[in-house]
């Protein structure tokens, strides 16, 4: 998760498009975990751009929340996440990444008046679209694993959660040594809004939007979404607003969808 430092309210957006059928349910780590022992990645060669997205296997004594089950996010060999599930959440709890804090740390941590973590998203919903406003909350930033001895900023976001439907020609099995595929492959995503700006002619809006597109296919054998299981993080998308157009102009993109075997950790686990 690369939302930066900020001191005002922020928008994040889940899209869905609903596909025809009766109404059902959907489970978040239908898409959101990868396969065990499966990566994706946006370079099959450069093991920097895999992302495996996987449970713990057990719980984590959390600030204000008790145990709860722990689950990690690995990016490469350069940045990881901790999050953890509580009353049909999951929380983001930590991260490292180079250069956070505005600069100062590699390490922060969110704390809502002693309580640790902000909302990600539910782990499971029966409609087409979810809403949720987050607390504000302090930022708790160090320099080491579990300093988290500098505080800098406060902030809060607004959310939101609904359906994409199927991309059909972007995903490609590459577990072999040779890439296979277009296999048909379903997705969600997540979509965050921050640097609110007013006073111009496009009036009140945010600066900077960043999609995480998670998905699920049939990767076994690989000829239908008849059987379709979660492959984690599939796509990342960054968009700055125009102030010429009014629209947001994409930045950059990679498709994170091409699987490859790995064995990936955190190095930073909350707990």
């Amino acid at each position: 998760m690369n939302k930066r430092i900020r001191s005002f309210r922020m928008l994040t957006v889940v899209f869905w498009v609903a596909l025809p059928g009766a109404a059902q349910t959907y489970n978040l780590f239908d898409y959101w975990l990868s396969p065990p022992g499966v990566c994706t990645a946006s370079n099959p060669a450069d093991p920097g751009t895999y992302s495996y997205q996987y449970s713990a296997g057990r719980n984590c004594t959390v600030a204000g929340r008790g145990s709860k089950p722990l689950y990690m996010v690995v990016k490469g060999t350069w940045a990881d996440e901790s999050m953890v599930v509580d009353n049909g959440w999951l929380y983001i709890l930590t991260e490292r990444h180079p250069n956070i804090c505005n600069g100062s740390s590699n390490y922060r941590l969110w704390d809502v008046n002693g309580v640790y973590g902000v909302p990600w998203a539910k782990t499971s919903f029966g409609s087409s679209t979810v809403t949720w406003t987050d607390p504000f909350y302090t930022m708790r930033c160090g320099a080491s694993c579990g300093s988290n001895n500098l505080n800098i900023a406060a902030g809060g976001e607004y959310n939101e959660q609904g359906i994409l439907g199927m991309i059909w020609d972007k995903l490609y099995d590459c577990r072999s040594g040779t890439c296979t595929g277009p296999i048909p492959m379903e997705t969600m995503v997540v979509r965050g809004y921050w640097g609110q700006h007013g006073g111009t002619s496009c009036g009140t809006h945010f600066d900077h939007a960043e999609e995480y597109w998670y998905g699920r296919a049939d990767i076994t054998p690989n000829d239908n979404i008849a059987n379709p299981r979660s492959l984690g993080l599939v796509r990342f998308v960054s968009s700055l607003y125009n102030h010429t157009t009014c629209s947001y102009v994409e930045d950059s993109s990679s498709w994170i969808s091409y699987l490859k075997n790995c064995t990936m950790a955190a190095s930073c686990p909350f707990c």
